[in-house]
């Protein structure tokens, strides 16, 4: 018997859907509260109007903007949380998820005292949309336009806000606000809807001014080119939302007596439809919210009332759902509890649902203010979260990132932002080895010095100094002891020697503080080049708090870390995760060599096989020892979860051989320096 990690040296020889219940009302279960949430949710604040979030621990609330008059309307970019939303009906963006770097990307435009209601449609921003690449976004204002993210660089020639579909003119001069006015023809003014999937077309909805009607249309957005959406009059609405491919419509109503009623799929282009459940059966009224498509379901909230010749009030309770979309009627209900939703959205894989829960508020309606609560699809107990408002939206989870090795160790590369910047600035201070301004950036602790001598713990005292007297130092705290320099030593400190960023988070107020040893707001994580060092520093209002230093136990190859230093302990919210390697090659390490270029063995005793071809199938040629150099000439291939290189000996033989690791050697090969 022998193991895949070592043949390569000497030693080697050659959605189901949830069950169907019957659904029927039932007594709501008493939701539970503090589990934790899938990704943070944001929503606008009922006591002040203003973006909040709530943390993935499902308790932790976080104010996000501070505007003078209230938040209208946000959303949130799927690329890396950055934030834009509407206040003062002007357009404003935040770079980062937590709110920094505030810019008025959009002024309001000029509005007519005789006339507030039509200035507003074509001078005040509305709906602002990013794209599902998160690199532009849609809003309304005198028509549709566009703007490129603001966090990329500006490109020569090209512009970064432009008009796709500008609304009709006003006539000039406006008339009166109270005034009769018959405008000449159907005059149109536009909105943004939705993104398609395909990021390339918009879902437009298109009015007439002073008159009832319009119509919904697919604008794209490269050649602004408008195609009117074949709707019939009886279909329900005005609940919205596309299929996974973009080639259909999802469309229900949930507001009997103002909106046809029921849920329907439709071919935008021909009006072709098929009704999933219909909007009435005698004298049954069939209610249908907030629709999502996953894996050929369709998930989102139903019932159904007895009309009775009396329309119900059009906010009932109603139940999770999950209906076929191929028109068989066959539909799930995920649980037995009913909510009066208010304002609800989906996870993009239909596992869950963060709504606004309105019951018992006098007159609610769509985009109400309510309870918010996260419901899963798997039928788990409710979660109740600590907030109230509107318009809740899952906000951005980060995705994992793919590093770049420096001595030897996964760090992010260089010129990597959180958004923060009273973090980016001491990231980049750090990487620049600039201790002159990481002096400037420490926050020193005021702290008693002892005349004690022990391993860790408060400074020792100099000489004429009493038990206790005060003195400013700069924390440091190790695994099990903790350490203090004075601020007069600090001079002598070298730093923390980065080999790069490995990891930025949101402190939790489960890690360890004390008088002599705070924590920050923040904690900024580097790896050292002695690849058994993590360094964390604990950053708050811009400054420098603690030092932190966690020990990385020798492994495999030194660049997945050990779940217990990875922040679970200390870390409330992950803001730039640990960076991955992304080789190409699964189970791999990063490529160290390249074709043209000298390598040695650097295994630590045994000898490398050279084969005749790639992989463990390749028939064995001869063993080199450690130290042995040689010419890469071809590779790399991907075999066994290595990769391998054709390599020239001194000898002039030419065969493949693993660049590793396992678990005695990171690498087989290395660099020649």
């Amino acid at each position: 018997a022998y193991s895949a990690t070592s043949a390569a040296k000497r030693t080697a020889t050659s959605q189901a859907p949830p069950p169907t219940v019957t659904p029927a009302p039932s007594k709501t279960t008493p939701p539970s509260s503090g589990a934790s949430l899938p990704a943070p949710v944001y929503f606008i604040n009922t006591e002040d109007s203003q973006i909040w979030r709530v943390e993935t621990d499902g308790v932790s609330l976080t104010q996000i903007t501070s505007e003078d008059a209230p938040v209208t309307d946000f959303d949130v970019s799927p690329k890396d949380g950055a934030l834009v939303y509407v206040s003062d009906d002007q357009l404003i963006y935040y770079t980062s998820a937590l709110g920094g770097q505030r810019q008025i990307l959009m002024p309001a435009g000029e509005f007519y005292e005789q006339n507030q209601g039509l200035s507003v449609i074509n001078s005040a921003v509305r709906r602002p949309l990013w794209s599902p690449d998160g690199n532009r976004i849609a809003y309304a204002q005198g028509g549709i336009n566009l703007h490129l993210d603001p966090a990329e660089p500006p490109q020569p020639g090209v512009l970064e806000v432009w008009s796709v579909l500008a609304n009709d003119p006003l006539p000039d001069p406006l008339p009166d606000e109270d005034a009769v006015y018959e405008f000449e023809g159907p005059q149109t003014w536009y909105r943004p809807l939705s993104w398609l999937p395909d990021g390339q077309r918009i879902l437009v909805s298109a009015r007439y001014y002073g008159a009832l009607g319009g119509f919904m249309g697919i604008l794209d957005v490269e050649d602004g080119s408008l195609v009117e959406i074949a709707l019939p009059q009886e279909a329900p609405c005005c609940d919205r939302a596309w299929g996974q491919e973009s080639h259909h419509l999802l469309q229900s109503g949930r507001l009997p007596g103002m909106n046809n009623t029921g849920l329907w799929r439709i071919d935008p282009s021909t009006g072709e439809h098929v009704v999933l459940i219909p909007g009435e059966t005698g004298d049954e009224v069939h209610l249908f919210a907030y629709p999502i498509e996953v894996g050929g379901r369709v998930y989102g909230f139903h019932t159904s009332a007895q009309s009775q010749g009396v329309m119900p009030h059009p906010l009932q309770p109603m139940a999770m759902v999950g209906v076929a979309n191929d028109g068989s009627a066959e539909f799930d209900q995920l649980s037995q509890d009913y909510w009066v939703v208010g304002g609800a959205d989906w996870l993009p894989d239909g596992s869950g649902v963060v709504i606004t829960d309105v019951a018992g508020i006098p007159d609610a309606w769509t985009n109400s203010d309510g309870v918010l609560r996260w419901l899963a699809s798997d039928g788990s107990p409710a979660v109740t979260l600590p907030a109230k408002g509107q318009q809740p939206q899952w906000g951005y989870k980060p995705d994992e990132v793919s590093g770049v090795l420096v001595y030897g160790v996964l760090v992010h590369y260089a010129d990597i932002q959180t958004g923060l910047d009273e973090v980016d600035q001491i990231i980049d201070i750090v990487l620049a080895g600039d201790m002159t301004e990481f002096r400037k950036k420490v926050k020193f602790t005021t702290s008693g010095c002892t005349h004690v001598m022990a391993l860790g713990g408060p400074v020792n005292c100099r000489e004429g100094e009493a038990e206790g007297t005060p003195v400013e130092v700069l924390p440091f705290l190790g695994a099990g002891e903790g350490s203090q320099l004075r601020r007069d030593d600090l001079n002598n400190w070298q730093g923390i020697d980065a080999a790069g960023l490995y990891a930025v988070y949101r402190v939790s107020s489960e890690a360890y503080s004390s008088k002599d040893y705070p924590t920050g707001e923040y904690g900024i994580a580097f790896r050292t080049k002695d690849p058994h060092t993590i360094v964390t520093l604990q950053v708050e209002n811009g400054s420098i708090l603690r030092v932190d230093s966690t020990f990385i136990p020798p492994n495999d190859n030194n660049l997945n870390i050990p779940p217990e230093v990875n922040f679970e302990r200390d870390a409330q919210e992950i803001i730039l995760t640990p960076p991955i390697t992304d080789t190409g090659c699964p189970g791999a390490p990063p490529q160290r060599v390249a074709i043209d270029e000298q390598a040695r063995v650097c295994t630590e005793a045994e000898d490398l096989i050279v084969r005749k071809g790639p992989g463990l199938d390749g028939m064995q040629l001869i063993g080199i020892e450690t130290g042995t150099d040689f010419m890469i000439i071809d590779g790399p291939a991907c075999a066994n979860n290595w990769f391998w290189w054709k390599v020239e000996l001194d000898s002039g033989l030419e065969g493949w051989i693993a660049e590793g690791g396992d678990n005695i050697d990171p690498y087989f090969i290395c660099p020649v320096d």
